[in-house]
């Protein structure tokens, strides 16, 4: 499609904002939601081969099918699909100032490291998520992940995604489609694929990201196979020596060349760079409390009273048990760390703008809402004096056992029920 439509069923075109070999992407207007959108166009009957068009058909109705079952804060919104003439279109939301992370691929650049970490642990849990719906996404590279102007992950293209059917947890793929630099082995070797293709892919992001270079590179399509295939890829500090090492072994981890050495999951990945997050950008010291010591306080906590030993250990093994120096920010307003606290020992503030509007001491939690909503901090919690907390987050929860996730999320349940109780003054 060479001209700009006018309109496009009851959109009408402002202006063409992408091409790509799919189709065509425009910004439109819905005139009943009285909002931007964005139509991503495809037109079958300009092709002259009919293969070539019954195939870009076909994988129009897939995406279409699987954006209808994807509804996920970092994964790109799709609002309706329809036909009109000779035209198939997908209606997807339209995100002002938007950029790829293409962008920050470059040696000249590059995003801070712990920034580059938290998007690629949005990646994460928008992966998690396609795939627990069985959704492969096969096609994960910078330019497929977007950033809303505060930095929020959105997951897009799903043009080349498969559907697992629900009695298998893996697919033959018979043509190798996508970036050859972001495909995985197994892909290649055309061998049966799971949701660690994906896996791989965005561990091809991770090092894209933190050093501006891919791990695998080549002008010669057969050389670059056999480095996939064969090769390691050089370390991360050769490219940029601020990288911290404990990011090598995750990056290392996504790219194995094996499935059984790879990441089982986006999960177990999103936990690793959670875990690098709390000991290198908050830059909070891990106590060295012994176990009985760290039992003995937690069973003194009204939140832990009905906890068996048991379950005290599992919690202590799921979380990080950090200590804070006076004055010391715990949280930022904005922050989109999802994990949940509960204070051990010490007094913290609640700021909102600067300001303090409350106090916590022993005992008390915070962190439920972003736990539970999934989305930026809206207030900031600051130390007042020494502080011992437990942070939780759920990857690492999930790991515990159904007896302590059950007590667990009890607890969580009652602590939200009382500080929204609290907030309507009832």
């Amino acid at each position: 499609m060479n001209e700009v439509p006018s309109k496009i069923g009851k959109f009408r075109i402002i202006s063409r904002i992408g091409q790509g070999s799919m189709g065509t992407v425009y910004r439109a207007f819905d005139p009943y939601m009285q909002r931007n959108v964005a139509i991503k166009v495809t037109d079958p009957k300009s092709l002259s081969d009919d293969k070539i068009r019954r195939r870009l058909v076909e994988l129009f109705f897939t995406e279409a099918q699987i954006y209808g079952l994807l509804d996920h804060r970092y994964i790109l919104h799709v609002y309706d699909a329809g036909e009109e003439g000779d035209l198939y279109y997908l209606v997807m939301e339209y995100i002002e100032d938007s950029r790829t992370l293409l962008r920050y691929c470059r040696q000249d650049n590059l995003l801070p490291i712990p920034k580059a970490v938290e998007i690629l642990y949005q990646c994460c849990k928008g992966l998690q998520y396609a795939h627990s719906r069985n959704v492969l996404h096969l096609d994960i590279k910078p330019g497929n992940i977007m950033l809303t102007p505060d930095d929020r992950v959105k997951l897009a293209d799903f043009g080349l995604s498969k559907i697992l059917h629900p009695d298998t947890d893996q697919l033959y793929l018979e043509n190798i489609l996508g970036t050859p630099t972001h495909i995985s082995p197994e892909r290649l070797l055309k061998r049966p694929v799971n949701h660690q293709a994906d896996i791989y892919s965005l561990g091809v992001v991770m090092y894209f990201m933190l050093t501006g270079h891919r791990p695998f590179s080549n002008p010669d399509l057969d050389k670059l196979l056999m480095q996939i295939l064969h090769d390691e890829p050089p370390p991360l500090r050769q490219y940029r020596p601020d990288v911290p090492d404990l990011l090598e072994p995750i990056v290392r981890r996504a790219l194995a060349k094996d499935v059984k050495d790879r990441y089982p999951s986006a999960a177990d990945m999103a936990a690793d760079l959670n875990a690098f997050h709390k000991k290198i950008v908050h830059a909070v010291v891990t106590s060295d409390v012994g176990m009985r010591e760290k039992l003995n306080r937690l069973a003194r906590l009204p939140f832990f009273r009905d906890f068996f030993e048991i379950e005290l250990s599992e919690v202590v093994d799921a979380g990080e048990w950090l200590e804070y120096a006076p004055g010391q920010m715990i949280l930022g307003e904005g922050d989109l760390d999802e994990s949940f606290y509960v204070i051990i020992e010490g007094e913290a503030s609640v700021l909102v703008g600067g300001s303090i509007i409350a106090a916590l001491r022993a005992g008390d939690c915070f962190g439920e809402m972003a736990y539970v909503a999934k989305r930026p901090r809206t207030v900031s919690i600051r130390s007042a004096t020494d502080v011992a907390a437990l942070k939780i987050s759920n990857e690492l929860l999930e790991k515990t056992s159904v007896f302590c996730q059950l007590k667990f999320t009890k607890m969580f349940l009652n602590t939200l029920i009382g500080r929204l109780s609290s907030t309507r003054g009832t």
